[in-house]
């Protein structure tokens, strides 16, 4: 595979470090992550390494069965074991702890309570009955293999469609449908009757695993340090985890601190509360001893939430000349069996993100949530908005076929322009800055775009099955602020935090509520306050994910990380730097703090270069604080909670070249190609490996990656051999990026957010290009081989002349 990226943009018209008198020297720049060296010399510390004093382990006895009433549960034999120190039952779950909390809300949803252990009755293969915690891990098993449950098994209900005429699987709800939502703008049924032809699709995106490579895990230790009840958990969000779990197991939140190791990967599942992260803490106050819990590859996919799974019905209309008038989308998403903390946002995001980069003046949108025997749902990166931008850009690329019109062009002819940001769109909502236009117009040249089309036409000549593919579309990123958040019924904040201490001997201890687990941030955030405090990066330690010395923080999801906890270092770093040069101002005799700036570790004046002190002179003298200046206490602190005023949109154009075997319907992507703008880059590699990420997530979308039931609600998926994941084969012979940059004004930094957008933007350009290739319409995802050439048999079938009705 080639890879390569174009020129960045700089830092952009964001303010730099202010401190300085001089541009920012590291934001800006590409900078080896400074966490690397700790990962690839063994100097990480995951979940599976912690092992407190007596540590016992915990595993689960989980049910068989999609669905069935739990008639009995035989523990006799494992009672009386030496080697089984604790059982948790159903009842106990119940009579000493809270159902789990739902973080998402949506008016007149029709909700349940979720219990850490089943209630009564079974709803998925993997939904946890019992228990148990043992001595020895390897006898864990066997021990598990000994409980009987009797069950008495119900019809399962896994088709979305029909799951409302099935055996309801929460009986006191009354229904399996969980809620159903409409949303809309103008008269879009009357603007199509108007139009001059109109499209649509019947479209299927599958069920996902997100598959971190790290499964989840918890560690209950109820005897931690000074007496804490300790919990040690593979978690996005540590604070809120804490949170959550004081109102599920009825103990005083300053009872409990939450530990976040090193996290292999989460993607959006491990910003969840778990069944498991109640149950082995129920356990570890049961037995009085710490309890530790790693899930095996079959439990996550068994028990893990998964992502994606909607049905979508869509059409659009457009005037002769290709302007979109109107859009129609029904939208059928797949709960799985139980809501999870944030299962409602998905289909909810989803409806909101189909605005999308066009004006589109007239439309509607209906969504219907269902429960299923299945595993529930959450957020995956993309979280909604892959599945919207999937369904709006197939319609553009089929439209522009049936107009007989450049796909490229007809995109052109309906983005939103730069003079018109910020942007509100007709639903609602504002798009803050961007060049929609010139994004799309770089993508083009960058790409080769009509070498390509005048190649595929050449392959096309000598019987190959070549396509181009293109797609556009934006990115809600830097999720936040609470008042959004109340909105959407988000039910925690949307604010981020940061805590700055420059130690006596002039180190900064930077401390974020942010949670990092693989994007890079300890760096980016070293980089933001090694310009504003004028030090360098090696003198700088960051620290994340423990309850106890992080501040109050929502976690890293929805692209927030830069934007939100960036902008709250930046602004803490700004606050700090004003204490040291006010006392680095008395050390040196300037009585003017306005004429002094941070440089190289050294308080220094632009109107006398020769006076300068060290920072780590002036931290000395902050904490011996014999001689400070009026007003200025002691010590060198500083603290934010940063709320942003909006969202963030970040945006993207990708091209997409393929050929399809048209004897086996394997697809091979010649050439995938990425211009985007996540407004001001604190460190290009870092961003670039973002976007290159997002587009292997992406092709794993795209071709392999899908989660299948059978009739009895049995996975048929629960391992590596028959869940497929993208290997390097899969990645495109020729992968670019390329940047633009328009800082945002939302936040001080300019940051937008990236960590999503090659998972959103990347599946309709390669289906695109599959469909072009074809001359068929590939509206369902996965695009397996077996998919593509059974698209390939209907080949014959043309699309329809535009209609002039």
């Amino acid at each position: 595979m080639e890879a390569a990226r174009g020129a960045s943009g700089g830092p952009g018209s964001a303010q730099s470090a202010q401190m300085t008198g001089e541009a920012a020297k590291l934001v800006g720049r590409s900078i080896r992550r400074v966490e690397d060296r700790r990962f690839l010399t063994g100097g990480d510390r995951y979940l599976d390494s912690v092992n407190p004093p007596g540590t016992v382990y915990a595993g689960f006895v989980r049910s068989p069965y999609a669905h069935a009433k739990i008639i009995r549960i035989e523990v006799s034999k494992i009672a009386e074991n030496p080697d089984v120190v604790a059982i948790l039952t159903p009842e106990e779950v119940r009579s000493h702890s809270d159902p789990i909390p739902l973080l998402w809300k949506v008016p007149n949803a029709l909700t349940h309570e979720h219990y850490a252990l089943a209630q009564e009755k079974v709803k998925h293969v993997g939904d946890p009955v019992l228990a148990v915690a043992v001595r020895e891990r390897e006898y864990l098993e066997d021990i598990i293999e000994q409980v009987e449950v009797e069950y008495e098994p119900i019809e399962p209900v896994l088709d979305p469609l029909t799951a409302d005429k099935g055996p309801v699987i929460h009986e006191d709800l009354g229904s399996n449908k969980c809620f159903q939502v409409s949303i809309s703008n103008g008269h879009p049924s009357a603007a199509m009757k108007d139009s001059y032809t109109t499209v649509s699709g019947n479209f299927k995106i599958a069920r996902v695993a997100a598959s971190p490579m790290e499964t989840r895990g918890v560690i209950a230790d109820p005897n931690g340090l000074h007496g804490m009840f300790t919990i040690y958990s593979s978690t996005q969000w540590p604070h809120i985890l804490r949170t959550c779990l004081a109102r599920s197991i009825r103990l005083p939140e300053n009872r409990i601190r939450v530990i976040a190791p090193d996290v292999g990967g989460g993607f959006g599942v491990k910003g969840e509360v778990y069944a498991e992260e109640i149950a082995v803490p129920l356990l570890a106050l049961k037995c009085d001893l710490p309890v530790k819990w790693v899930e095996s590859r079959r439990e996550s996919f068994l028990a893990t939430a998964q992502s994606r799974a909607q049905l979508i019905d869509a059409r659009a209309s457009f005037a002769r000349d290709g302007k979109i008038t109107a859009l129609e989308v029904k939208i059928n998403c797949d709960l799985g069996a139980y809501l999870h903390t944030l299962s409602l946002g998905t289909p909810m995001i989803t409806s909101i993100s189909l605005t999308v980069p066009y004006h589109l003046p007239e439309f509607s949108v209906t969504t219907e949530a269902v429960y299923t025997n299945k595993v529930g749902l959450t957020a995956y990166r993309g979280f909604g908005q892959p599945e919207a931008a999937f369904v709006v850009e197939r319609l553009m690329s089929a439209a522009a076929a049936k107009l007989n019109m450049d796909q490229a062009e007809m995109r052109l002819r309906n983005l939103v322009q730069p003079a018109e940001m910020p942007y509100k769109l007709a639903g609602g909502g504002i798009y803050d800055s961007g060049d929609y236009p010139s994004c799309l117009r770089k993508l083009l040249l960058f790409s080769g775009y009509k070498n390509m089309i005048a190649e595929r036409d050449e392959a096309r000549r000598h019987g190959k099955l070549r396509g181009v593919g293109v797609s556009m579309y934006t990115e809600t990123t830097g999720f936040a602020p609470g008042f959004v958040f109340a909105l959407l019924g988000v039910q925690f904040g949307g604010y981020e935090s940061a805590k700055l201490t420059i130690d006596p001997q002039g180190k900064l201890h930077a401390t974020t509520g942010a949670f990092p687990h693989g994007q890079g941030f300890e760096t980016t955030l070293s980089q933001i306050c090694a310009d504003e405090l004028g030090l360098r990066m090696e003198d700088i330690y960051v620290t994340h994910g423990d309850t106890q010395v992080s501040p109050y923080g929502q976690g890293t999801f929805g692209s927030r990380t830069a934007a939100v906890a960036g902008s709250a270092a930046l602004m803490a770093a700004r606050q700090l730097a004003q204490k040291i040069l006010a006392v680095g101002a008395r050390q040196i005799g300037i009585d003017n703090p306005e004429d002094l700036y941070l440089s190289d570790g050294f308080v220094r004046s632009r109107s006398h270069p020769e006076k300068r002190v060290s920072i780590a002179e002036v931290a000395s003298a902050s904490y011996t604080a014999h001689n400070l200046p009026q007003g200025v206490e002691p010590g060198l602190e500083s603290a934010i909670n940063f709320n942003p005023v909006g969202l963030a949109t970040s945006y993207a154009a990708h091209a997409c070249e393929v050929e399809v075997d048209p004897d086996t319907g394997s697809t091979t992507i010649l050439g995938h190609y990425c211009v985007h703008d996540c407004g001001r880059q604190i460190n290009p590699m870092i961003v670039e490996g973002q976007i290159h990420g997002g587009i292997a997530q992406a092709i794993g979308a795209c071709f392999l990656e899908e989660i299948n039931y059978d009739e009895n609600g049995q996975l048929l998926t629960g391992s590596f051999l028959d869940y497929l994941t993208p290997t390097a084969q899969f990645m495109p012979h020729k992968l670019m990026v390329e940047s633009m940059e328009t800082p945002t004004p939302i936040n001080p930094l300019g940051a937008k957010g990236v960590g999503e957008s090659g998972t959103i933007i990347a599946p309709p350009a390669i289906a695109n290009a599959v469909s072009d290739a074809l001359g068929v319409d590939a509206n369902e995802i996965p695009l397996t081989p077996e998919r593509v050439w059974r698209l390939i048999k209907q080949r014959g079938r043309t699309r329809s002349e535009p209609s002039t009705d």
